[in-house]
């Protein structure tokens, strides 16, 4: 982790600086100390369910993947956030004291820290508001997509996720392994294999490699539903 306090970019060659960062806007209306800019490396956590809750996390760049862990240790990835998204706000909107859920960077990351008092701060103002209400909203969808699609079969929910990682232009991006996109729908490698051979059998994708390519996307829109 790289934490940026003031307008320097970061010298860790990732590309992130300051284009299409909130940190500049953010620290000219806030007091030092309540707003800072931090780099995460790929794998590294951001925040542990059972911490504290100091703020939230504007990203403005990279991905970063939020989960849990159940009484019985399993871990479930509830989405993968993205720029312009934010992590832990609805903990920091609703005074909670401990987060509910744990955060890792999935790629090298880029994010705004914002802690409790400049969120307050920030919603005494109209516009500031409707950008923490738009959050919220992007982040209370996507679990929702993510609870509903937990019911269905293995099939539609690995088409349902390459659906909406081929729309945010994520394939090349992200070149996840069978163990991976296993985690993020939740079932074994073996079972992402099996389903990938059967989605490439109907033509809706090719695999070359790590690299997943959607060559149907109504093919494959129709086996992300049971």
């Amino acid at each position: 982790m790289k934490c940026i306090s003031g307008n320097g970019r970061s010298g860790n060659g990732n590309g992130s600086g300051s284009g299409g960062c909130l940190f500049p806007r953010l620290s000219a209306e806030l007091p030092g100390g309540w707003v800072n800019r931090v780099f995460f490396e790929k794998g590294e956590t951001l925040f542990e369910q059972g911490e504290a809750v100091a703020g939230c996390y504007l990203l403005c760049h990279g991905w970063v993947k939020e989960f849990y862990r159940t009484p019985g240790g399993e871990k479930r990835v509830l989405r993968l956030a993205g720029p312009e998204e934010a992590l832990a706000l609805e903990g920091v909107l609703l005074e909670r004291s401990w987060h509910e859920t744990a955060a890792q960077a999935y790629t090298d990351v880029c994010v705004v820290f914002l802690r409790r008092e400049g969120v307050r701060e920030l919603l005494r103002k109209a516009d500031w508001a409707a950008f923490f209400g738009e959050r919220l909203a992007q982040a209370t969808e996507a679990l929702r997509l993510t609870h509903q699609r937990s019911a269905t079969s293995v099939r539609a929910r690995l088409a349902a996720l390459l659906l909406e990682l081929d729309r945010q232009g994520l394939l090349n991006e992200l070149p996840l392994t069978n163990e991976e996109l296993g985690e993020l729908i939740g079932c074994t490698p073996v079972a992402v294999s099996q389903n990938l051979c059967r989605l490439k059998r109907v033509g809706a994708l090719e695999r070359r490699r790590k690299t997943l390519t959607v060559l149907d996307p109504q093919t494959l829109a129709s086996q992300a539903v049971d």
